[in-house]
């Protein structure tokens, strides 16, 4: 047991007998009150491209949880549905209890480096830990992902204001840049609608700008993950199939499937209004598939820039491992001019020292700026 003293530093202690007796009487509880508390349902599926947690003898959502965090987590999903009635105050509740769950689970490991408990998909998997934690979620004044540090993440998501630093190249250091969001008449809050992006459904309406990030080829099951949170809410079923390449032909397949989730996109799209995503791979396969997708969707790509995506620390400064994305910005051919390309991997790494790029990353440069050339426009 971690427990914090009173003005105090943090200690372990061995648990005792009323440690013991709580975990039974939350057993206990959790049994009498599982029929009448939300939870999460449905079984595990055993067709999966990646065979965890089925292969640790985990079979359904449930098994994932102990009582005592099913308890809390099930307290708090009722009390939101019984006592908030703004919609758009409960998704907030929601959005954050969801967010517990990925601290609050039985697969947390313990950060020795950091001192503190590791979520689940810090890795993008079902890792087994070799120390799991049960974190106290209504501590209130420490522990990563309590309750009250999920709902205050999202409360802080309610401003006119986002303040974030960004790399200055000439000043090679990063600077503080500050984003405003006016909430003017006909402000709306943003719908959510769980469709296929390929999908032609007419209620999706026309798009100023669109901003996404689509997977990146390399068989991270997102559709797997998220059944992790969707079980809560009774929605393991997505609108559409995932995508992923097939092993056949990976590149014809990915290709020509994100192709026609972009060709949707132009067809809502308001005149040449520009279409950005970010994208990183160091196998060029993935970068081929991009600009297949790009062709099949009559896209030219107007403008490329590196961004920081994966911090240099814990496990993704493995040298194999994407740190940096591309952001790529297109528009639709017509209208666009083209034009040779001025960017290059040299170029990009001189303006980023001293930060570090890796040989994952030149690679990955390399393929994005040879996607781009044959692509490369100016909009008019």
């Amino acid at each position: 047991m971690e427990e914090t003293q009173v003005n105090g530093r943090r200690r372990l202690r061995i648990p005792n007998k009323a440690d013991a007796e709580n975990e039974l009487e939350a057993a206990q509880q959790w049994e009498i009150q599982r029929e009448f508390l939300p939870r999460p349902e449905g079984e595990i599926r055993a067709t999966r491209s990646d065979e965890r947690p089925r292969s640790y003898g985990i079979t359904s959502y449930e098994e994932l949880f102990t009582p005592r965090q099913l308890l809390v987590l099930g307290h708090a999903f009722r009390w939101i549905q019984n006592n908030v009635r703004e919609e758009k105050f409960r998704r907030a509740l929601e959005l954050a209890i969801s967010n517990c769950l990925a601290t609050n689970n039985k697969l947390c490991g313990y950060a020795t480096d950091y001192g503190r408990l590791s979520a689940l998909f810090s890795v993008r998997g079902y890792s087994l830990p070799v120390l799991t934690v049960e974190l106290n979620p209504l501590h209130d004044t420490a522990g990563r992902g309590t309750v009250g540090a999920c709902v205050e993440r999202v409360a802080k998501s309610d401003t006119k204001q986002v303040r974030r630093h960004i790399w200055d190249s000439q000043a090679s250091k990063p600077v503080p840049s500050t984003f405003s969001f006016d909430r003017g008449e006909g402000w709306s809050w943003v719908g959510l609608k769980n469709a296929t992006s390929a999908s032609d459904d007419g209620s999706i309406s026309k798009i100023d700008v669109a901003v996404f990030d689509p997977p990146y080829f390399d068989f991270i099951a997102y559709d797997e993950l998220s059944e992790f949170h969707r079980a809560w809410f009774g929605e393991l079923e997505l609108a559409g199939d995932p995508l992923l390449p097939e092993s056949d032909d990976p590149v014809q397949s990915f290709g020509t499937r994100l192709g026609i989730s972009l060709s949707e996109m132009v067809k809502r799209a308001r005149g040449g209004k520009p279409f950005a995503f970010t994208y990183h791979s160091s196998n060029p396969d993935a970068w081929k598939a991009v600009g297949l997708a790009l062709d099949n969707a009559q896209l030219a790509v107007t403008q490329l820039w590196p961004v920081r995506s994966d911090g240099h620390m814990g496990h993704h400064s493995n040298p194999g491992n994407c740190e940096w994305d591309v952001v790529v910005v297109c528009r639709p051919r017509v209208g666009a001019v083209k034009q040779e390309i001025s960017h290059s991997v040299d170029s990009w790494v001189s303006e980023m020292k001293p930060l570090n790029v890796n040989e994952a990353d030149i690679r990955n440069f390399n393929f994005a700026i040879q996607m781009a050339q044959s692509r490369f426009a100016k909009a008019l």
